[in-house]
């Protein structure tokens, strides 16, 4: 015979709320009650009957996290599958289940919502990543609970790092090394963290002394393979700079690799800077110097917002931005000379 939440309080000695709060991990009880509660529902073979509760409650408890694969192909990316464990640990913590579902150019030409909104499938969404613009005011103006994590919109919770400030703080650094050329590599996408990362760049340019007509963005690429070329057109010209400043550590990688097939040193010919400090950027050789995302954080606190917005669909929008930190390793140096 099933045994019932009711039976369950009985044997406990307490109330449905407080066995129901113990099960679901919420609320205020002794840490005396929540033992005997799981020794009854442990002894009992009790298991709770989702779908029924779901039914009266009119939630999923679960979350869908959608991405856009041209700006977060994060079955490839270390810096998306860091930010994804995080991200569905959190969200496990307290008793959500995640739906993973990729945002696609027909849902962008279309105007849709991810399928997990529109079927009803689950209480909110966590956008993750940069989307194209009019696809992210969809999602802010769709009446669901919405975080952007790692990119940002008006009047939607979002979780961000400070790019530009993090990227002319570096450009400081690399001046005081003699650095006077650079160029900025990132991927010719509509991205809200590489357009804040190249206004770092500039302001860097302007504030620090660099030689603005020899400083250049390079964005005329949309994949690494890009990245290269550019790389190696750079490097056979006459204008090469000093140092690279990369949007990500995955461009910045491929770019050291690149050097290395052409019999260039880094950083005795030329420095590199990426962005992110993924696990990569400490096994390369040279070791990538580059600027630290805590990126595991980053999905933390993109699940606790969600869980906020789903307990108060009204509260404020809250936008939390961390500074990212710059981590010197091996592959910038002093300009000779300087």
């Amino acid at each position: 015979m099933k045994i019932s939440i009711k039976t369950i309080a009985k044997l406990a000695g307490c109330s449905t709320a407080t066995v129901s709060n113990v099960l679901n991990n919420k609320g205020m009880f002794s840490q005396k009650t929540r033992s005997r509660v799981l020794e009854i529902v442990k002894k009992n073979n009790y298991t709770r009957n989702a779908i029924g509760r779901n039914l009266r409650t009119g939630k999923t408890e679960t979350v869908g996290i959608t991405f856009y694969r041209p700006n977060a192909d994060i079955f490839r990316h270390e810096f998306y599958l860091g930010m994804m464990g995080a991200l569905e640990r959190t969200m496990a913590e307290n008793n959500y289940e995640i739906i993973l579902s990729e945002y696609t150019d027909t849902m962008v030409e279309r105007g849709e919502l991810p399928p997990f909104l529109a079927k009803g499938k689950a209480d909110g969404m966590i956008a993750l990543g940069g989307f194209p613009q009019h696809s992210i005011e969809l999602f802010a103006h769709s009446q669901h609970p919405v975080v952007m994590l790692d990119t940002y919109a008006e009047n939607v919770d979002c979780v961000i790092t400070d790019g530009k400030s993090a990227v002319e703080n570096a450009m400081k650094r690399l001046s005081e090394l003699g650095h006077k050329r650079a160029f900025f590599f990132g991927f010719g996408l509509p991205d809200y963290n590489t357009d804040m990362r190249i206004q770092g760049f500039l302001s860097g340019v302007e504030k620090y002394g660099f030689d603005a007509q020899h400083s250049k963005i390079c964005r005329n690429f949309v994949d690494t393979d890009g990245a290269v070329k550019e790389f190696q057109n750079i490097i056979n010209g006459s204008a090469r700079p000093s140092v690279i400043v990369s949007a990500n550590d995955k461009v910045a990688v491929e770019l050291l690799s690149a050097a290395k097939e052409m019999g260039v040193r880094v950083p005795e010919d030329i420095s590199i800077l990426g962005f992110d400090d993924t696990p990569i950027s400490r096994l390369t050789s040279p070791k990538l110097s580059t600027i630290r995302t805590d990126i595991e954080n980053m999905g933390r606190r993109g699940a606790l917002l969600m869980l906020r917005r789903l307990a108060d669909k009204d509260a404020e929008p809250v936008v939390e931005i961390s500074v990212p930190q710059l981590i010197m390793r091996d592959s910038i140096s002093r300009v000779a000379g300087a």
